[in-house]
């Protein structure tokens, strides 16, 4: 293996739990209202990464990425929920972290009945349903840390 390519599995390895996790992991497209904002509460959105502009993700370990992840461009990376920073239309350019208030036990409750209300709804499908249960799990344990 080149140095080269084993640098670049390393840098797509980032934040990640390994190569076992990068190889099991299940992701949906991030559909979402902004989770840096508290005064407003505006429609949940597809998100778009800014660095390349691919669709944003959220994995079934609690980690947001996009598209380019995993399908091989390693300039592009996971990161924590938690840790990530936001732009919405209310705060175009400027990027905030995300607002552990909107995340409270509370909110991940909100969350979980709504998924659940759209799987009865065959809004999504059961594959989506048990990835983005599992990252609400993911993101609670990071709210702990």
């Amino acid at each position: 293996m080149s140095l080269f390519f084993k640098n670049s599995i390393l840098k797509g390895l980032k934040g990640l739990e390994g190569l076992k996790g990068l190889i099991q992991v299940k992701e949906v497209d991030l559909f979402i209202g902004c989770p840096a904002c508290d005064g407003h509460d505006k429609k949940p959105s597809f998100w778009r990464h800014c660095k390349c502009g691919k669709r944003t993700t959220i994995t079934d370990g609690g980690y947001v990425g996009c598209r380019n992840v995993r399908a091989g461009d390693y300039s592009c990376v996971d990161k924590k929920f938690m840790e990530c920073k936001w732009a919405c239309s209310e705060h175009k350019h400027t990027y905030k972290p995300t607002n552990s208030n909107k995340f409270s036990a509370a909110g991940i409750v909100r969350a979980s009945l709504r998924l659940g209300q759209m799987l009865k709804n065959k809004d999504i499908t059961e594959e989506q349903y048990d990835t983005v249960v599992d990252a609400l799990e993911k993101i609670a344990k990071q709210l702990d840390a």
